[in-house]
C-alpha cells in the first residue's frame, strides 16, 4: 500500500484504473445534488425531455444500509455519481465531512476534494489538527490524534486514489472506515483484514514512523525531546 502511494508521488506509477492525473478540487461546488423528479441531463449535459433523474436511475436512488441515496451532477464531467445525502445543497455542506475521493466510473479523471473543513485546526472532536507535520513535540501516552497535521488528510485521500475507493474501504457494514486513535487500534484488533486496507491505519502509522525516525538518543541510550520543528 504505501510503496504504491510513494511510487505515485514520485511520478512513476497512475492513479486508479490508469486514470488520468486527478483533480484536486478545494470544493464540492462543482457536484450538485440533484432531487428524484428533476430533469435528467444527457452527457453533453442537455436536458433530456420526459426522463427524471429518478427514471434515469431505476432502482438506485433508495435507501442503501439506511442512506438514502441521491444523484449528483457535474458541470465539470458532464456527468453524474451517486452517493449518500448530505445536510446541504454540496458535499461539503455537511459538517462532517472533510474530504472524498470520487473513482467512480464516469468520474474521469479522478476527483479529489478537500472541503473547506479539512484546512481549520478545529477536527469536531476533543482534539485539534497541528498547523504543520512536527509543530507539537509527542510525548509518552500522548495520542497520535493530538499531533496529526492537517496534511493528512490528504494523504488519507491519496490512499484512496492510488488503491481505489473500493479496494480501501468496508463493502458492507457501517461505518465503511474508521478514524483517529484509538479506533484504528480497536479496528485492527477486531478485524486485523478490513484494517490492512483502511486508509487511516496507513495514515496514522506513517505519522507514529515519521515521528520515530525523528527521535534522537543521547550517550545513556534515552530519547531526547523533539524541539518544536520535530529536530532535537
Amino acid at each position: 500500500m504505501l510503496t504504491d502511494v510513494k511510487s505515485f508521488l514520485h511520478g512513476t506509477k497512475p492513479a486508479f484504473g490508469n486514470s488520468p492525473k486527478p483533480r484536486l478540487y478545494c470544493s464540492s461546488k462543482w457536484w450538485k445534488q440533484k432531487q428524484p423528479g428533476d430533469q435528467a441531463q444527457d452527457a453533453s449535459g442537455v436536458p433530456v425531455p420526459n426522463l427524471t433523474v429518478r427514471d434515469k436511475f431505476q432502482g438506485q436512488l433508495g435507501v442503501i444500509e439506511g442512506k438514502q441515496q441521491y444523484a449528483y451532477w457535474s458541470d465539470d464531467y458532464n456527468s453524474y455519481t451517486l452517493g449518500d445525502d448530505t445536510a446541504g445543497e454540496f458535499y461539503c455542506d455537511d459538517p462532517r465531512n472533510t474530504a472524498l475521493t470520487d473513482d467512480s466510473e464516469y468520474i474521469r479523471p479522478i476527483a479529489l476534494i478537500m472541503c473547506p473543513s479539512s484546512f481549520s485546526l478545529h477536527t469536531g472532536t476533543d482534539h485539534e489538527r497541528t498547523p504543520a507535520l512536527g509543530t507539537i513535540r509527542p510525548q509518552d501516552g500522548k495520542l497520535l490524534n493530538t499531533l496529526q497535521p492537517r496534511s493528512l488528510t490528504l494523504f488519507h485521500e491519496v490512499i484512496h486514489v492510488v488503491r481505489g475507493v473500493r479496494a480501501t474501504t468496508r463493502l458492507s457494514g457501517d461505518p465503511p472506515e474508521w478514524y483517529g486513535c484509538p479506533k484504528i487500534m480497536e479496528y485492527a484488533r477486531l478485524d486485523p483484514n478490513g484494517a490492512r486496507k483502511n486508509p487511516d491505519n496507513y495514515a496514522f502509522f506513517t505519522l507514529s514512523y515519521w515521528f520515530w525516525k525523528k527521535r534522537r538518543y543521547n550517550a545513556n541510550g534515552s530519547p531526547e525531546e523533539l524541539a518544536a520543528d520535530g529536530e532535537p
